[in-house]
């Protein structure tokens, strides 16, 4: 959101800018406005491109609660109950979406995008072992989402202070 912003204000600093450069005749002035637009150009060239660090600590405090999230819905599933399990299959069906929107940020580790396609991939298994009624394929998608897991895991020890950035967004 902050990017759309900065992207707005150059467009609209630019506008602004030439309009008055080329309507001031003297010299002085002139400078002082290209002084003040290379400013705010700078300061929003800084915005646009400062989000890496948060951008990867969103990603993964989203995707960390995404998986949370399917593993209360999958303990807390009546599997005696057709109803329940019908309504299991659309929350997880909801938070595969939710994890396939939430893509990892470009230039994010290879780790990362790893993981990312493991919870979406496990995910997908448990729910298609829900559907089927078939304890093995749920076990599969545990266990592939679980390798995710560890991927995450071991990303966030490499990088300390992005797992305490996202551990103090998960309080």
């Amino acid at each position: 959101m902050l990017n759309f912003f900065a992207l707005i204000a150059i467009v609209f600093f630019s506008f602004v800018f030439f309009k008055k450069y080329t309507t001031e005749r003297n010299k002085d002035e002139r400078r002082k406005y290209i002084y003040s637009w290379l400013f705010l150009m700078v300061s929003c060239f800084v915005i646009l491109f400062s989000g890496g660090v948060s951008s990867e600590v969103k990603h993964i405090s989203d995707t960390i609660k995404t998986y949370q999230e399917v593993d209360y819905v999958i303990k807390n599933t009546d599997i005696y109950s057709e109803d329940n399990m019908r309504d299991t299959e659309k929350k997880l069906k909801k938070q595969i979406k939710v994890l396939k929107k939430n893509k990892p940020p470009r230039g994010s580790s290879k780790d990362l995008k790893e993981a990312h396609g493991y919870y979406v991939e496990g995910i997908t298994k448990i729910k298609e072992g829900i559907l089927e009624r078939d304890a093995d394929i749920v076990s599969q998608g545990q266990f592939v989402a679980s390798l995710g897991d560890v991927l995450l895991s071991s990303y966030l020890e490499e990088n300390p202070k992005i797992m305490d950035k996202v551990m103090n967004k998960l309080k």
